[in-house]
């Protein structure tokens, strides 16, 4: 990784309501990248449906969309539909939280506002690709609680939880723990928690198909899920060193998801398969885990999981109206899943537990993010791969086509540009990239 050396947000996408990338411009969406133009440097983005945040070195923070507003002295935020979060600076080494509506525009007193401990607030400040997870809203600094778009906004968290890394889908919460397992809650419909069924949970559950795994990162998407492994657990690293090469028959990611389709009983994924998948053989017929391997799963009615969908150019049907999209029930493609449950399934619609994915040139995975259903993942060499619903040109492939494989995005590549930090809204998606070194 290059050090001093700054880098270009880009963003495409959905800007329907003025907010960047195509801020003044009139149009309703942007096909292909196009940079993200401040007075300072930009640190983080943070996207809502109808708004952007966007974070600047410098410490002011500049909404743009349906709200259109500028503060001074921020240095995180975290924007949803119903709430606007700013970690703000109060002078000295005091920051507190404040959380407000929208459509005030920072103008007026916040709903509410939390002093936080001196010296909690500092990791990964300024750094767009920084492994520093805590402190990211919308995880609080203290990482013992997180923000919430609905009352009571500020949910704690259980102190042995451990939390290193918190996603929130629209239904569901993903959270990574320091020892790099994974837990979720909340709404369960889509599969998108990943315990092999439909229920809703109230309480952090571990995944189960996931221990042994150590995950880097998670990413939760408005119905879907995505994580990626870091290393395989001390002792089932000890465990495998003992055991002849394994191999499993289904390599492909789209074979795979076929192998594990959906069911209405209640299904367990063999923590062996997982395990195996994520292993490959050595030169001396030893297992070595990888990492950067993409482990997704929920709901797949856009080719979101990069799983067989029934046709990507029905896309249009599943789109009701753009301003209650983020609301719908979506249960169109969880009932067409159910009618057929025992027989073949040419498409699927629900993959409730996770799936092996891996990209076309078996790249290594070391960002990940969704919006509402699609996913953009960056690669170690610093590539961008994205999939999934692409109407508005989120997926960044210069059209408006959906799809359910994952697919370079050639312009980083042809602007001779390294990928080192994604962040998607429901709708767009937002790129940090440098100049690529010369070897």
């Amino acid at each position: 990784m290059a050090t001093g050396q700054r880098g270009t947000w880009f963003g495409f996408g959905f800007c329907g309501f003025g907010q960047v990338p195509g801020s003044g411009s009139g149009r309703h969406s942007v096909h292909s990248p196009e940079p993200l133009c401040t007075s300072d440097g930009i640190c983080r983005v943070s996207a809502s449906w109808s708004y952007t945040a966007v974070v600047t070195c410098g410490g002011r923070v500049e909404l743009s969309g349906s709200v259109n507003s500028s503060a001074s002295g921020c240095r995180d935020a975290w924007a949803s539909e119903g709430l606007l979060v700013l970690l703000h600076d109060k002078g000295g080494s005091s920051t507190e939280l404040q959380a407000w509506t929208p459509d005030s525009a920072l103008q007026g007193e916040p709903l509410w506002v939390q002093n936080l401990v001196p010296g909690a607030e500092d990791q990964g400040e300024n750094d767009p690709s920084s492994e520093a997870m805590a402190g990211t809203l919308p995880l609080l600094p203290s990482a013992r609680a997180y923000v919430n778009p609905q009352l009571p906004f500020c949910q704690p968290l259980a102190p042995e939880l451990r939390v290193r890394q918190l996603q929130l889908g629209a239904e569901h919460v993903l959270l990574l723990c320091e020892a790099g397992q994974v837990f979720s809650w909340g709404g369960g419909r889509h599969g998108q928690l990943g315990h092999g069924t439909l229920e809703a949970e109230l309480e952090p559950r571990l995944l189960e198909a996931l221990q042994g795994l150590r995950m880097a990162e998670v990413a939760a998407g408005g119905w879907h899920s995505v994580c990626l492994s870091d290393s395989l657990m001390p002792w089932l690293l000890q465990l495998l060193s003992w055991l002849p090469a394994l191999r499993h028959p289904h390599s492909s990611a789209r074979h795979h998801g076929c192998l594990l389709k959906y069911s209405r009983r209640e299904t367990h994924l063999s923590r062996d398969l997982l395990r195996d998948s994520s292993a490959r053989k050595n030169g001396e017929g030893c297992i070595c885990p990888e990492t950067g391997d993409i482990y997704i799963w929920g709901w797949n009615e856009a080719g979101q999981l990069a799983l067989p969908i029934k046709s990507p150019a029905e896309d249009e049907t599943a789109v009701r109206g753009e301003a209650t999209e983020l609301n719908e029930d979506c249960l169109k493609g969880e009932e067409a899943a159910m009618a057929d449950v025992g027989a073949p399934a040419p498409f699927i619609a629900i993959q409730p537990f996770p799936a092996l994915l891996d990209l076309p040139t078996g790249s290594d995975a070391v960002k990940a993010s969704c919006g509402s259903r699609h996913t953009a993942v960056v690669t170690r060499a610093g590539e961008l791969y994205t999939w999934g619903w692409g109407k508005y040109g989120q997926l960044g492939h210069k059209d408006s086509s959906s799809m359910d494989r994952p697919c370079r995005v050639e312009y980083f590549s042809e602007k001779q540009l390294q990928v080192r930090a994604v962040t998607c809204g429901p709708w767009n998606t937002y790129v940090y990239a440098t100049k690529r070194e010369k070897i």
